[in-house]
């Protein structure tokens, strides 16, 4: 299994690809991008979409 993780700071947007299994985390893929202040999503899915590798991530997420 893969689990992403987004921190929206004040400067930088930061994310990272993990793969896990059992007991076990590895870093697969780390990306840090500026954050867009004037609107957080830009950022999120810049970060987003650079650390999966892929054109447009949204189709990817899950609704809850």
């Amino acid at each position: 299994m893969q689990t992403v993780s987004v921190d929206i700071g004040s400067t930088w947007t930061k994310a990272a690809l993990f793969a896990h299994e059992g007991e076990d985390l590895t870093l697969i893929n780390h990306v840090l991008t500026p954050t867009t202040t004037h609107h957080l999503a830009d950022g999120f899915f810049a970060s987003l979409n650079q650390v999966l590798n892929v054109a447009d991530a949204r189709p990817l997420l899950k609704k809850w």
